[in-house]
């Protein structure tokens, strides 16, 4: 996560809406967002017809997953989840995943703060965005998981 008023980086003890975190660079935060976590799999998690996903409850409003640097698609509908079998590995595993979210947070941010930096600027009626306007959620939200299926 980073743009001009937002934080090279945040630590979240929890998946939660950037729109409910205190600082600003993040409550208004919009655009990209990398989410990086490790993970071990056993030496028979993988074995005969098994696959892993990995299976998001929310997305705002989408995201890319990659597995130890491969790239295992991008996630924006319902039911949230992404193959990551052909990248695990036994032993340890990085998982990370870049969410993206829309402007509305950022402009509604500019506008309840006129005459400071503003970061947007916008051709869209002023009628749609307005400074008590609401943050949308964004970001992954609820619960993240690892599940192993398998096929046999």
């Amino acid at each position: 996560m980073h743009s001009a008023n937002s934080p090279e980086s945040y630590r979240m003890e929890k998946l939660t809406s950037w729109s409910e975190v205190e600082e600003e660079g993040v409550k208004f935060y919009s655009g990209t967002a990398t989410y990086t976590r490790d993970f071990p799999v056993g030496d028979d998690a993988l074995t005969g017809g098994t696959e892993a996903f990995v299976v998001f409850e929310d997305i705002q409003e989408m995201a890319r997953v990659s597995v130890n640097g491969h790239d295992c698609g991008i996630v924006w509908l319902p039911p949230y989840k992404a193959n990551i079998t052909p990248w695990l590995k036994p032993g340890n595993n990085t998982i990370t995943v870049q969410v993206l979210n829309t402007w509305n947070n950022r402009i509604v941010g500019d506008l309840r703060n006129p005459g400071e930096t503003q970061y947007t600027s916008t051709n869209v009626k002023t009628s749609r965005f307005r400074a008590n306007g609401p943050l949308l959620k964004s970001g992954l939200l609820g619960k993240a998981e690892i599940a192993f299926i398998n096929n046999k």
